[in-house]
């Protein structure tokens, strides 16, 4: 009999840790890591490569400008900035509408 239970405990503990992984789209937001460029850097020219990883597939947006990340979580876009200080913001958004904000401070001479 304390093995029928022992079983039964194992098999209950595994669906609720199953459970949990299942809904972590809907518990948690999506990662969101900016690889390029770092916060705070100054540039000498008006475009500016931003790159980053987030979860697969998702939509990803950039200054305004919709981009896919791709199968891996890989996105990149090239913006326009204007000479001084500039903020880019970047959202990503989850099909359960979770989403993961950063902004980027830039300057330009």
């Amino acid at each position: 009999m304390e093995f029928r239970k022992a079983i039964f405990y194992l098999f209950l503990i595994g669906a609720v840790f199953y459970g949990l992984f299942a809904a972590r789209g809907v518990m948690f937001p999506p990662k969101l890591k900016v690889l390029s460029p770092k916060n705070y850097s100054t540039f000498n020219a008006t475009k500016v490569a931003v790159s980053g990883i987030t979860d697969p597939s998702l939509a990803v947006w950039i200054g305004g400008k919709n981009v896919q990340s791709d199968e891996s979580g890989f996105f990149e876009e090239i913006l326009y900035v204007h000479p001084g200080y500039n903020e880019i913001g970047i959202l990503v958004k989850n099909k359960f509408g979770r989403e993961s904000k950063k902004i980027l401070k830039l300057a330009v001479e």
